[in-house]
């Protein structure tokens, strides 16, 4: 088992953030400068998505092994090209990154970033720049979307690019992951 408590990322900006790690003598300008690479050559990943929506009335979540079907309920499952999963508990992935207006600290909500395969490269950008300030919401090429739980299986050997799953900053080898908060399993301390 991983804790996290920022984000769990795979494809599009797993890339970034792994791949741009050469050029950290660039500062948070390596994220633009690779962003603008990976976009130029974008990649497409294929795996199964499966999530429980935060409205659900599924109260507690006894999540079984990777290996085991998940319970009946209200999961929502879809498997398919895509470009990028990332998931946060926060508003803010960056100094300029507001990836989820609507979250707050201690909402328990998952907050899931889903963009789909095909995507113009145009479109993209324009998603991306729109993170500044939070629009990015209303665009079509995106679902955020509210969860409890969810699970992702990436197939390993999608369209011949390695892939990576990114645990707040840190590079595991893309894998199945199943993600949900833990309620009361940490303390933040401010003064």
């Amino acid at each position: 088992m991983v804790c996290s408590f920022l984000s769990v990322g795979w494809g599009l900006f797993a890339d970034i953030d792994i791949e741009s790690e050469r050029y950290r003598f660039m500062g948070e300008t390596r994220f633009t400068f690779y962003a603008l690479a990976r976009i130029l050559n974008l990649r497409t990943y294929t795996a199964t998505l499966s999530y429980l929506p935060a409205g659900s009335d599924e109260e507690t979540i006894a999540l079984p092994p990777l290996n085991e079907p998940l319970p009946a309920g209200n999961w929502i499952t879809s498997t398919g090209k895509f470009i990028s999963i990332y998931s946060s508990t926060l508003p803010f992935i960056g100094t300029d990154l507001l990836i989820a207006p609507q979250s707050k600290i201690d909402d328990g909500i998952i907050w899931l970033f889903i963009i789909r395969a095909p995507i113009s490269k145009l479109q993209l950008m324009q998603l991306l720049l729109a993170m500044s300030d939070g629009s990015h919401v209303n665009h079509s090429c995106l679902q955020l979307i509210p969860v409890k739980a969810f699970r992702l299986v990436p197939e390993l050997t999608t369209s011949g690019h390695r892939s990576y799953l990114d645990i707040d900053g840190e590079q595991l080898d893309s894998q199945a992951v199943q993600v949900q908060v833990m309620p009361r399993k940490g303390r933040v301390f401010m003064r």
